[in-house]
């Protein structure tokens, strides 16, 4: 009886010490849906920005509606890189993805406050190396 419990114990001690550093690993990769590193970046073989966020985080590139009774219109993001303002969605398709270090999507409320008024469908920032 003893035998089987000290060996339950060892097989129980074995099992938490295999489980922790598998949460340990999962911590260090922990997924952000509003930003990308360069490391996600560096790992896949695509060449321009809206290529990788497409793939990436396809929502991101989502409109964002606003409906009434009158009008129905769909805002989409506006891109800035290292701060400044670089266009629409479409210039995502013009900006090289080998020197971009971070890229950050701002949500609408976010993106209002922090830019201004006319950013109803949030904001894409690039930071370059």
């Amino acid at each position: 009886m003893i035998k089987s419990i000290t060996k339950f114990a060892i097989v129980l001690m074995v099992f938490v010490q295999c489980s922790s550093s598998v949460v340990n690993k999962a911590r260090h990769y922990k997924y952000d849906p509003l930003l990308i590193l360069e490391e996600e970046i560096s790992a896949s073989n695509l060449d321009n920005a809206h290529a990788f966020i497409s793939w990436a985080r396809p929502f991101w590139l989502r409109g964002t509606d606003f409906n009434s009774i009158k009008y129905s219109t769909v805002y989409y993001p506006y891109v800035y890189v290292n701060g400044n303002r670089y266009g629409d969605m479409t210039s995502l398709g013009s900006i090289s993805i080998v020197n971009i270090s971070e890229m950050k999507f701002l949500r609408a409320i976010d993106a209002t406050s922090r830019l201004g008024t006319d950013h109803r469908g949030g904001a894409i920032l690039i930071s370059r190396r």
